[in-house]
Protein backbone atom coordinates (compact mmCIF):
# COMPACT_ATOMS: atom_id res chain seq x y z
CA UNK A 1 0.00 0.00 0.00
CA UNK A 2 1.22 3.35 -0.95
CA UNK A 3 1.66 6.47 0.92
CA UNK A 4 -0.64 9.88 0.14
CA UNK A 5 0.56 13.35 0.31
CA UNK A 6 -1.51 16.22 0.27
CA UNK A 7 0.51 19.52 1.73
CA UNK A 8 -0.74 22.64 0.08
CA UNK A 9 1.63 25.32 1.03
CA UNK A 10 -1.17 27.08 3.03
CA UNK A 11 -1.66 24.48 5.16
CA UNK A 12 2.79 24.27 5.43
CA UNK A 13 2.45 27.82 6.68
CA UNK A 14 -0.59 27.17 9.20
CA UNK A 15 2.01 24.77 10.66
CA UNK A 16 4.99 26.64 11.25
CA UNK A 17 2.88 29.53 12.29
CA UNK A 18 0.88 27.61 14.45
CA UNK A 19 4.28 26.72 16.01
CA UNK A 20 6.68 29.60 15.94
CA UNK A 21 4.14 32.66 16.83
CA UNK A 22 0.68 31.07 18.25
CA UNK A 23 1.78 28.20 20.04
CA UNK A 24 4.05 29.97 23.24
CA UNK A 25 0.49 32.30 23.81
CA UNK A 26 -1.57 29.87 24.39
CA UNK A 27 -2.62 27.52 27.87
CA UNK A 28 -4.28 24.52 26.42
CA UNK A 29 -4.94 22.85 23.15
CA UNK A 30 -8.44 21.48 22.25
CA UNK A 31 -8.02 18.91 19.30
CA UNK A 32 -10.97 18.59 17.16
CA UNK A 33 -11.79 15.32 15.36
CA UNK A 34 -14.20 14.22 13.34
CA UNK A 35 -16.34 11.13 15.03
CA UNK A 36 -16.42 9.01 12.24
CA UNK A 37 -12.45 8.50 12.08
CA UNK A 38 -11.25 8.98 16.05
CA UNK A 39 -7.96 7.87 15.55
CA UNK A 40 -7.30 8.15 12.16
CA UNK A 41 -8.48 11.68 12.22
CA UNK A 42 -6.44 12.63 15.14
CA UNK A 43 -2.84 14.85 14.40
CA UNK A 44 -0.06 12.27 14.19
CA UNK A 45 2.46 14.68 15.10
CA UNK A 46 2.19 14.93 18.69
CA UNK A 47 5.60 16.75 19.34
CA UNK A 48 3.65 19.53 17.57
CA UNK A 49 1.56 20.88 20.67
CA UNK A 50 4.99 20.20 23.03
CA UNK A 51 3.70 19.45 26.17
CA UNK A 52 0.73 21.82 26.33
CA UNK A 53 -2.32 19.99 28.04
CA UNK A 54 -4.57 18.73 25.13
CA UNK A 55 -8.51 17.97 25.40
CA UNK A 56 -10.20 15.88 22.53
CA UNK A 57 -13.20 16.48 21.38
CA UNK A 58 -15.00 14.37 18.77
CA UNK A 59 -17.46 16.19 16.33
CA UNK A 60 -20.21 15.35 14.48
CA UNK A 61 -21.93 12.84 16.58
CA UNK A 62 -24.93 12.68 15.07
CA UNK A 63 -23.12 10.95 11.71
CA UNK A 64 -21.82 8.41 13.74
CA UNK A 65 -22.09 5.19 15.72
CA UNK A 66 -19.21 5.56 17.65
CA UNK A 67 -19.09 3.61 21.39
CA UNK A 68 -15.85 5.65 22.88
CA UNK A 69 -14.54 3.01 24.84
CA UNK A 70 -11.66 3.39 28.10
CA UNK A 71 -9.18 1.70 26.59
CA UNK A 72 -9.12 4.83 23.66
CA UNK A 73 -9.69 7.96 25.63
CA UNK A 74 -9.83 9.27 29.31
CA UNK A 75 -12.00 11.53 31.03
CA UNK A 76 -10.55 14.37 29.02
CA UNK A 77 -12.70 13.41 26.06
CA UNK A 78 -15.81 14.58 24.70
CA UNK A 79 -18.44 13.28 21.92
CA UNK A 80 -20.32 16.04 20.67
CA UNK A 81 -22.66 17.52 18.02
CA UNK A 82 -21.36 20.74 17.51
CA UNK A 83 -24.04 22.73 16.47
CA UNK A 84 -26.12 21.56 20.40
CA UNK A 85 -24.14 23.24 22.70
CA UNK A 86 -27.19 22.74 25.10
CA UNK A 87 -26.17 19.77 25.44
CA UNK A 88 -22.02 19.94 26.23
CA UNK A 89 -20.81 23.22 26.81
CA UNK A 90 -21.40 23.31 30.63
CA UNK A 91 -19.25 20.22 30.79
CA UNK A 92 -16.73 21.08 28.77
CA UNK A 93 -16.61 24.21 30.52
CA UNK A 94 -15.76 22.46 33.79
CA UNK A 95 -13.45 20.08 32.15
CA UNK A 96 -11.63 23.39 30.82
CA UNK A 97 -11.72 24.86 34.35
CA UNK A 98 -10.15 21.52 35.96
CA UNK A 99 -7.08 21.22 33.49
CA UNK A 100 -6.28 24.93 33.47
CA UNK A 101 -6.54 25.30 36.87
CA UNK A 102 -2.74 25.13 37.43
CA UNK A 103 -2.08 27.79 34.95
CA UNK A 104 -4.73 29.88 36.51
CA UNK A 105 -3.40 29.70 39.88
CA UNK A 106 0.13 30.80 38.29
CA UNK A 107 -0.93 33.48 36.79
CA UNK A 108 -2.61 34.36 40.21
CA UNK A 109 0.72 34.58 41.61
CA UNK A 110 2.21 36.59 38.89
CA UNK A 111 -0.21 39.24 39.32
CA UNK A 112 -1.32 38.40 36.28
CA UNK A 113 -5.32 38.70 34.97
CA UNK A 114 -6.38 37.22 32.44
CA UNK A 115 -8.59 34.60 30.74
CA UNK A 116 -6.87 30.98 29.61
CA UNK A 117 -5.82 31.05 26.40
CA UNK A 118 -6.83 28.07 24.23
CA UNK A 119 -5.99 26.80 20.67
CA UNK A 120 -8.79 24.88 18.59
CA UNK A 121 -6.84 22.61 16.19
CA UNK A 122 -7.55 19.91 13.93
CA UNK A 123 -7.79 18.13 10.69
CA UNK A 124 -9.22 20.37 7.64
CA UNK A 125 -13.66 20.59 8.07
CA UNK A 126 -13.93 18.75 11.33
CA UNK A 127 -15.63 21.64 12.42
CA UNK A 128 -13.23 23.61 14.28
CA UNK A 129 -14.89 26.89 13.53
CA UNK A 130 -19.05 26.17 14.26
CA UNK A 131 -17.48 24.21 17.37
CA UNK A 132 -15.59 27.42 18.78
CA UNK A 133 -18.31 29.59 18.14
CA UNK A 134 -21.26 27.52 20.18
CA UNK A 135 -18.50 27.41 22.62
CA UNK A 136 -17.45 31.23 22.54
CA UNK A 137 -21.07 32.11 22.54
CA UNK A 138 -19.83 35.87 21.43
CA UNK A 139 -21.55 37.87 18.56
CA UNK A 140 -18.08 37.67 16.72
CA UNK A 141 -18.23 34.74 14.79
CA UNK A 142 -15.55 32.14 13.24
CA UNK A 143 -15.85 31.58 9.67
CA UNK A 144 -17.36 28.31 9.01
CA UNK A 145 -17.90 25.85 5.61
CA UNK A 146 -18.30 22.51 4.59
CA UNK A 147 -15.17 22.63 2.35
CA UNK A 148 -11.45 21.64 3.63
CA UNK A 149 -9.54 24.86 3.85
CA UNK A 150 -12.54 27.65 4.88
CA UNK A 151 -9.77 29.07 7.74
CA UNK A 152 -6.75 30.56 6.84
CA UNK A 153 -6.20 33.10 9.41
CA UNK A 154 -5.38 32.74 12.95
CA UNK A 155 -7.56 34.90 15.19
CA UNK A 156 -8.38 34.88 18.95
CA UNK A 157 -11.53 35.30 19.97
CA UNK A 158 -12.76 36.75 22.98
CA UNK A 159 -15.63 35.29 25.63
CA UNK A 160 -16.15 36.16 28.83
CA UNK A 161 -14.79 33.04 29.86
CA UNK A 162 -11.72 32.57 27.64
CA UNK A 163 -9.45 33.37 24.58
CA UNK A 164 -10.10 31.23 21.65
CA UNK A 165 -7.70 30.86 18.88
CA UNK A 166 -9.31 29.67 15.70
CA UNK A 167 -6.80 27.95 13.75
CA UNK A 168 -6.37 26.81 9.95
CA UNK A 169 -6.64 23.40 9.62
CA UNK A 170 -3.26 21.07 9.95
CA UNK A 171 -2.64 18.18 7.75
CA UNK A 172 0.71 15.78 7.58
CA UNK A 173 3.08 15.78 5.05
CA UNK A 174 2.17 11.86 4.23
CA UNK A 175 -0.72 9.22 5.54
CA UNK A 176 -1.35 6.02 5.22
CA UNK A 177 -3.26 5.31 1.84
CA UNK A 178 -5.69 3.21 3.73
CA UNK A 179 -5.86 6.61 6.05
CA UNK A 180 -6.40 8.93 3.27
CA UNK A 181 -9.72 7.00 1.61
CA UNK A 182 -11.21 7.51 5.31
CA UNK A 183 -10.56 11.16 5.31
CA UNK A 184 -11.53 11.67 2.20
CA UNK A 185 -14.53 9.98 2.45
CA UNK A 186 -15.59 12.30 5.85
CA UNK A 187 -14.63 15.29 3.69
CA UNK A 188 -11.43 16.11 5.49
CA UNK A 189 -8.88 15.62 2.07
CA UNK A 190 -10.42 16.92 -0.93
CA UNK A 191 -12.57 14.42 -3.21
CA UNK A 192 -11.13 15.90 -6.37
CA UNK A 193 -7.67 14.02 -5.42
CA UNK A 194 -9.43 10.42 -5.53
CA UNK A 195 -11.14 8.19 -7.91
CA UNK A 196 -14.49 8.03 -6.83
CA UNK A 197 -15.25 4.48 -7.36
CA UNK A 198 -12.62 3.22 -5.49
CA UNK A 199 -13.44 5.60 -2.46
CA UNK A 200 -17.08 3.59 -2.48
CA UNK A 201 -15.39 0.42 -3.02
CA UNK A 202 -13.31 1.19 0.30
CA UNK A 203 -16.25 2.17 2.04
CA UNK A 204 -18.85 -0.34 1.18
CA UNK A 205 -15.85 -3.30 2.19
CA UNK A 206 -15.03 -1.22 5.29
CA UNK A 207 -18.79 -0.77 6.37
CA UNK A 208 -21.26 -3.43 4.88
CA UNK A 209 -24.11 -2.34 6.74
CA UNK A 210 -23.89 1.23 4.63
CA UNK A 211 -27.44 1.26 3.15
CA UNK A 212 -27.29 1.78 -0.84
CA UNK A 213 -29.78 -0.85 -2.19
CA UNK A 214 -32.39 2.07 -2.04
CA UNK A 215 -30.14 3.98 -4.64
CA UNK A 216 -29.04 1.17 -7.35
CA UNK A 217 -28.50 3.31 -9.86
CA UNK A 218 -26.69 6.28 -8.48
CA UNK A 219 -23.31 7.65 -9.11
CA UNK A 220 -20.44 6.75 -6.61
CA UNK A 221 -20.08 10.56 -6.17
CA UNK A 222 -23.76 10.57 -5.10
CA UNK A 223 -23.51 7.71 -2.66
CA UNK A 224 -20.07 9.30 -1.21
CA UNK A 225 -22.31 12.26 -0.70
CA UNK A 226 -25.42 10.65 1.14
CA UNK A 227 -22.39 9.25 3.77
CA UNK A 228 -21.14 12.27 4.16
CA UNK A 229 -24.80 13.41 5.21
CA UNK A 230 -25.64 10.30 7.20
CA UNK A 231 -27.99 9.58 4.99
CA UNK A 232 -26.49 5.95 4.48
CA UNK A 233 -26.61 5.23 8.10
CA UNK A 234 -24.41 5.81 10.67
CA UNK A 235 -20.63 4.23 11.18
CA UNK A 236 -17.19 4.71 12.61
CA UNK A 237 -14.45 4.21 9.82
CA UNK A 238 -12.23 3.14 12.43
CA UNK A 239 -12.52 -0.33 14.49
CA UNK A 240 -11.95 0.38 18.06
CA UNK A 241 -11.35 -2.49 20.12
CA UNK A 242 -12.52 -2.41 24.06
Amino acid sequence: MHNFSWYPGHIKAAEDELKKKWLPLIDLVIEVVDARVPISGVYPKRELWGCKPIINVFTKKDLTDLKITLSLIDKSCLVIDARLPHQWRKKLVELIKIIGKETKQKLQMQGRKRNLRIGICGLPNVGKSTFLNSLANVGKKAKTGDKPGVTRQMQFIQSQEFDLLDTPGIMPHSLEEEISYKLALCGLLPEKLFDKEILLDYLLEKCPQIKTADHPEQSAEFLIKRFQEGKLGKTCLDYIVS
